[in-house]
């Protein structure tokens, strides 16, 4: 027998439901109530003002690797700190042969920076959940600027009497030094995969530009004929004005609209039963290294052959 549909077509809604409420009628008569959670109009994605957010990332990016740039680049200021003191050469002269701690000086800066790196890429990752984004960043620069000013502070204080001690201190300061900047450059990379490859590039070339930066403020110390000594003193002042520079930076990137926007969740309007339902997809880390294998391998083999071996040598090499 066929029933005619008596229901109105504008019902009325009732004041305990939702505007976007959807009643269905099963056989039973039972009323099933489905909230609709899908907005209307998707959020429209805010513009990068003056490609500000860009330029923060790319001086970011340059903050990372500034401090070891500076440290490696800085070798005659290094040598004149731990020279052979008894020496009747001048003041400011090196003598050609050099003492133990000249000798050995540049294997411990490797050491001493690429371990902690290493350790610390790895643990920035398994606890990034567990600290906040903001303090590994603020709190990362803060500990490169404090670093840093230390060494700045070393240059004008005489160490001939106590050189060893000094070369510890150095040490510590490098091991501390590449552990934040490890914690900077993971935590930046974390961040810039929410964004587009535009800012992807951003970063990388910031870090390319870190070098650059470094060697022209080298020409420049060459080019006013600056000792070893004030040259290092330029060198450490330059990395500590681009990391208050960065540092300033980044809270201005936190206020703006457009960081704000890629970094909070899309879903987070989502009420909390949908996120539940939500299950985080697993990593699968040796599909990553199939992919990432090779262009791993060249890294390390260039910095390797470059960072271990002279240039005489590596002449010879190829």
């Amino acid at each position: 027998m066929e029933t005619t549909n008596s229901k109105p077509l504008l019902d009325p809604i009732s004041s305990d439901t939702d505007e976007d409420e959807v009643r269905i009628s099963n056989i039973n008569d039972d009323i099933v109530i489905v909230k609709d959670e899908e907005p209307l109009f998707k959020p429209q994605e805010p513009k990068d003002k003056y490609n500000i957010v860009f330029f923060i990332f790319y001086l970011l990016g340059m903050t990372t690797l500034l401090p070891w740039n500076f440290f490696i680049t800085a070798n005659d200021y290094w040598m004149y700190k731990f020279r052979d003191t008894h020496s009747q050469l001048n003041r400011f002269s090196l003598s050609p042969n050099r003492t133990p701690l000249q000798t050995s000086f540049t294997s411990y800066l490797s050491v001493a920076s690429n371990v902690p790196c290493v350790i610390f890429l790895i643990l920035n990752t398994a606890l990034n959940k567990r600290i906040s984004l903001n303090t590994r960043m603020i709190g990362s620069l803060s500990v490169m600027l404090v670093l840093l000013v230390i060494t700045t502070i070393f240059v004008k204080i005489n160490t001939d009497g106590w050189q060893k001690t000094f070369f510890i201190i150095t040490i510590i300061i490098v091991v501390l030094l590449n552990s934040a900047s490890a914690v900077l450059s993971g935590s930046i990379f974390g961040i810039i995969g929410k964004f587009s490859p535009k800012y992807i590039t951003a970063v990388i070339g910031g870090q390319a530009l870190g070098a650059i930066f470094t060697c022209v403020v080298q020409i420049l110390a060459l080019a006013i004929g600056a000792s070893s000594v004030f040259s290092g003193f330029i060198y450490y002042m330059v990395g500590n004005v681009v990391i208050v520079i960065s540092l300033i930076s980044y809270i201005i990137l936190t206020k703006a609209v457009y960081y704000k926007f890629h970094l909070s969740s899309k879903g987070a309007d989502l009420n909390e039963f949908q996120n539940e339902l939500v299950r985080p997809q697993l990593i699968n880390h040796k599909q990553i290294l199939k992919k990432i294998w090779k262009y791993a391998a060249s890294v390390f083999f260039i910095f390797c052959i470059t960072l271990h071996y002279p240039s005489n040598k590596i002449l010879i090499l190829f």
